[in-house]
């Protein structure tokens, strides 16, 4: 009897272990989901359907294939794709043209260049070229550390037809991938003819060039490292794909409804509290740095700020320099950009655009909150380690959300005007994802700085757009 009972607590411990195994993974599994499927509609504006044909008289048919960007010079914009799919047959030379999935028009294409070498295994590679009026696309798309084995590969398009998505739950696995190997080696089930030249994507970004497919949905790659290698020989001025810089860690924060303001009187303008439902959204999990500023301004033709440590959380910017910042992101991003400058001087805000924007208030305080709306009265007089400086931004301990000093670097810019009453007039028809009030002379500004004595996560301050403060900087929010 004890032994019959032993046995059955034994395997209910083994059951429940692997549930807890399962459960813990969980989480990370739904995370690289989330990721791939972001990835995949950054990526649809980079990738072009390759369409070959050849002269009646070569007696040939048409070849279809696909290719992404890499770079642009002017109205000129430059395309990869399998040399395969475009080299000449029998020395009939195709007519090639290049169409983007939102367009209505295929675009002529030329070849620039091709590598068919070595002889036993060619890197079957080529870049085409076409003109083309103003496009936006994304360069921050790459990953060049290596792929890996337990990466989770995808791709878009094959056989004339993109792929429809979510991604996740159709993903294949690496097989091999060595440091020295110019090629990718990995299975997808769906991979098929017509699919050479599809980036190979994960969710850290592109990671190679598909270019063929044998049985048992066997496939090779050529890695993205071994095409920049490539390309840098003789065409260092095309190739522009870089590494996801920005917003590679934003968390997801979940719909909610929570309790907004504070019941304690800390100051006249935090209550009382209301209820507040916001929308999905996501956060930065870190403030943002010089590093990533900098290159905004060097892009832009701006002095950068050198004398900062690059990790530093960015500071001495204004309200109206953190707008326009996040308009140039979306675009590198391939976003559509939120904020509309129209003649006169007015900001027109596009709330639905999935580009980057300011958080509003309400997002700030509850992603402040870690989720927890007694967490901020609870501590708020826990004394601060003196500081003469801000940390960097990736130092510290998170909250309960994975975000990063919240409440005791820098204050961080929000969307809304501030009111000191914006508490006390809160309605039904405000609660729904507020904005704050529609007019003001002022912003709201958030968070507790290196400075401050203690705690400070009901502060609110309000500071004029057009200021910069060595004490304030910002992290960016996207609809979720």
């Amino acid at each position: 009897m004890y032994i019959g009972l032993y046995s059955h607590a034994k395997s209910l411990l083994q059951k429940s272990a692997m549930l807890m195994l399962v459960c813990s993974c969980f989480p990370k599994l739904i995370a690289q989901q989330l990721e791939l499927g972001s990835r995949i509609k950054q990526l649809q504006s980079n990738v072009a359907h390759v369409m070959v044909k050849f002269s009646e008289e070569a007696n040939l048919g048409p070849i279809d294939g696909y290719g992404f960007l890499i770079g642009q010079q002017g109205n000129k914009y430059y395309i990869i794709t399998a040399w395969h799919t475009v080299e000449p047959i029998n020395n009939q030379v195709p007519a090639i043209t290049i169409q983007f999935r939102d367009q209505k028009t295929p675009v002529v294409a030329s070849v620039v260049d091709h590598w068919n070498e070595p002889l036993d295994e060619p890197f079957d590679l080529a870049i085409l070229e076409i003109q083309m009026a103003p496009y936006v696309w994304r360069k921050y798309c790459a990953s060049f550390v290596g792929a890996k084995l337990d990466q989770k590969p995808t791709f878009m398009a094959w056989q004339s037809q993109w792929r429809d998505y979510p991604p996740a739950l159709d993903v294949g696995r690496i097989t091999k991938s060595e440091e020295n190997d110019p090629f990718i080696r990995f299975e997808h089930k769906d991979v098929a003819v017509g699919a050479s030249g599809s980036p190979l994507i994960t969710d850290k970004g592109i990671i190679g060039m598909i270019l063929n497919n044998q049985d048992g949905g066997r496939s090779t790659a050529l890695s993205i490292i071994k095409i920049r290698s490539l390309l840098e020989e003789k065409h260092s001025d095309k190739f522009q794909l870089k590494p996801i810089a920005f917003r590679d860690q934003m968390v997801l924060i979940p719909g909610t409804t929570f309790e907004m303001g504070s019941r304690k009187k800390e100051a006249s303008d935090i209550v009382p509290t209301h209820p507040v439902t916001l929308s999905p959204f996501y956060i930065d999990k870190y403030e943002l740095s010089f590093k990533e500023y900098n290159i905004y301004l060097k892009d832009s033709s701006k002095k950068t700020f050198d004398n900062r440590s690059e990790n530093d959380p960015v500071i001495n910017i204004t309200w109206w320099d953190a707008i326009k910042f996040c308009n140039w992101l979306s675009i590198e991003d391939g976003y559509e950009e939120v904020y509309e400058f129209v003649p006169g001087g007015e900001l027109i805000v596009h709330w639905k655009r999935d580009g980057y924007r300011l958080p509003t208030e309400s997002e700030w305080e509850y992603a402040a909150s870690g989720g927890f709306n007694k967490y901020s009265t609870e501590v708020k007089n826990t004394p601060l380690p003196k500081r003469k400086a801000p940390q960097q931004v990736t130092t510290g301990s998170p909250n309960a959300f994975e975000l990063f000093h919240m409440n005791d670097n820098v204050a961080e810019w929000c969307w809304d005007y501030y009111n000191e009453k914006t508490y006390q007039i809160r309605n039904s028809d405000r609660n729904l994802d507020p904005r704050g009030p529609d007019i003001g002379s002022k912003r709201v500004v958030r968070g507790g700085n290196w400075a401050d004595k203690n705690f400070k996560f009901y502060l609110r301050r309000s500071y004029p757009a057009n200021a910069n403060y060595p004490k304030v900087g910002l992290r960016l929010v996207r609809n979720g």
